[in-house]
């Protein structure tokens, strides 16, 4: 805009400060135009300091960090085709001016944004590409930089999936991958550095690189979650354009609401995961027998069960899919394809 206009412009509306909000406000509609909003709330006991990193090439959002006290939340606007991660910061402490540090995720710029740095491990990644190939939203919880807190995120638009990580991994984290005193969880890689462990070098390739028993307890606890490099056949999600909502802590809270997978049957089910309470809500929809997948499995993760009509089926306690088996569980305990159909059920917390 060359001088003349700019006289122009602030004749015909009066003042510097009217023409300031005019362009201001272009300026926004322009940015506005297909912009995705992500919405972070905190469902933990205490503040948590959400970092933002943006990716290479692509324009960073209005923060790169701030403080989210528990039960609130912050929303951000992002542009179409920007790419980027998110985390939560904890045990924080900064002074008046904003200087400080944080025990787990600390993106090593001494101050609450983080300015273009990332989250030192470990920490629980959310990473997203928007309008990516095809036009589609790509989206995934990544553990691979191990772990620091419970994180969920959704989709607005009703058929993408939630992904995430509900369980407290720090409570089951191996003694050699345990760090900053039980209040995170190192990955494998980060802990001992090796190739077969970093999927680099010999092992770059995913032919070469395999789970580890460390990747595999991740997935065992987090199936949806990212547990080492090339997981990516059951971790990476996509959408159509949509909003996300990512929340830290997400069992925290009496209002959140828990999907799986059951076997159909007449029953009355109970689920104790850690100290919360499920119960059955609704049904949703029924679907014909297919494959069991992560299905029975009794006596892992400390014995968590299912218990209905005298048969009890060990689960693997993760995110939103819980197949379980409510029919002969006897010898192997994986459910019994095509023994009746599946049913997809809401449950959300008892009241106590």
């Amino acid at each position: 805009m060359d001088s003349r206009m700019l006289l122009m412009l602030m004749q015909l509306l009066g003042s510097p400060t009217s023409l300031a909000v005019l362009l201001l406000s272009f300026f926004q509609g322009s940015v506005g135009v297909g912009a995705i909003t992500f919405t972070f709330t905190n469902r933990c006991t205490d503040t948590v300091w959400p970092g933002v990193l943006s990716g290479s090439g692509t324009p960073p959002l209005e923060t790169t960090g701030f403080a989210l006290s528990p039960g609130g939340s912050r929303s951000l606007y992002a542009p179409s085709g920007w790419s980027g991660r998110f985390w939560a910061r904890s045990g924080c402490e900064f002074d008046d001016s904003g200087k400080g540090s944080c025990a787990t995720g600390d993106c090593g710029s001494g101050q609450v944004e983080c300015r273009g740095a990332g989250a030192s491990p470990p920490a629980t990644l959310a990473e997203f590409t928007l309008n990516g190939a095809d036009g589609k939203d790509f989206y995934d919880v990544s553990l691979v930089d191990g772990y620091n807190l419970p994180m969920l995120v959704q989709a607005s638009a009703p058929d993408c999936p939630d992904t995430g990580c509900l369980v407290d991994l720090n409570e089951r984290c191996p003694s050699e991958l345990r760090a900053d005193d039980g209040r995170a969880c190192r990955s494998a890689c980060e802990a001992f550095g090796r190739p077969e462990y970093c999927c680099n070098g010999a092992y770059g390739n995913p032919d070469t690189c395999h789970p580890s028993q460390y990747s595999q307890l991740f997935k065992s606890a987090c199936p949806k979650s990212y547990s080492y490099a090339y997981d990516d056949a059951t971790s990476t999600f996509t959408c159509n354009h949509t909003d996300y909502t990512i929340t830290f802590c997400p069992r925290s809270t009496p209002s959140s609401t828990l999907r799986f997978w059951a076997k159909i049957g007449d029953f009355d089910v109970e689920h104790e995961l850690g100290k919360v309470k499920w119960e059955f809500k609704e049904r949703i929809t029924e679907t014909e027998p297919r494959a069991a997948r992560r299905c029975g499995v009794a006596g892992e993760l400390e014995g968590q069960q299912w218990r209905g009509d005298g048969c009890n089926c060990g689960i693997m306690a993760g995110i939103l899919s819980f197949p379980i088996c409510l029919g002969n569980c006897s010898g192997d305990p994986a459910c019994p394809a095509g023994a009746s159909r599946i049913i997809q059920l809401v449950a959300s917390e008892k009241d106590s």
